[in-house]
């Protein structure tokens, strides 16, 4: 991230990272191209899935990313999955934050027990995202 001026907030701005930027395309953002940030990176935002209930925002001012819960009802056997969503959305903030610092160069999470998710750093720089699904099924005799 570096601080640029963006001509349509008429103030400086934190630009994200390319790096960054493809974190949150692998887990289903709308993400602007580098085209975009470069040509003003205010006007370049991050948009999460419309069905997310919990998503991670980025505040272009301070440069913080946080994690926002759209209005919803949670009823008795959803609060799981809800849980799990406002997780996951805080887990890809912290990822975007330590890749873009080059504070760790992989990361593997298990995602409700089907799926890893792995997020690593390349010698070149860029970021390689890998999913793999294990199912198992328990026969009986």
């Amino acid at each position: 991230m570096k601080k640029v001026y963006s001509s349509k907030l008429k103030a400086e701005v934190f630009a994200l990272a390319p790096e960054q930027l493809k974190i949150f395309e692998q887990a289903g953002y709308k993400t602007p191209d580098a085209a975009e940030v470069i040509a003003d990176a205010g006007a370049a935002t991050i948009e999460p899935p419309a069905s997310a209930r919990a998503y991670a925002v980025f505040n272009l001012k301070s440069g913080a990313f946080s994690v926002r819960v759209r209005g919803c009802t949670v009823k008795g056997s959803e609060t799981g999955a809800f849980v799990g969503e406002v997780v996951q959305a805080s887990i890809m903030k912290d990822i975007a934050v330590l890749v873009a610092r080059g504070v760790i160069t992989s990361s593997v999470m298990g995602i409700s027990g089907q799926c890893r998710a792995k997020i690593s750093l390349t010698s070149k720089g860029e970021i390689k995202v890998e999913r793999s699904e294990a199912r198992s099924l328990q026969l009986s005799t």
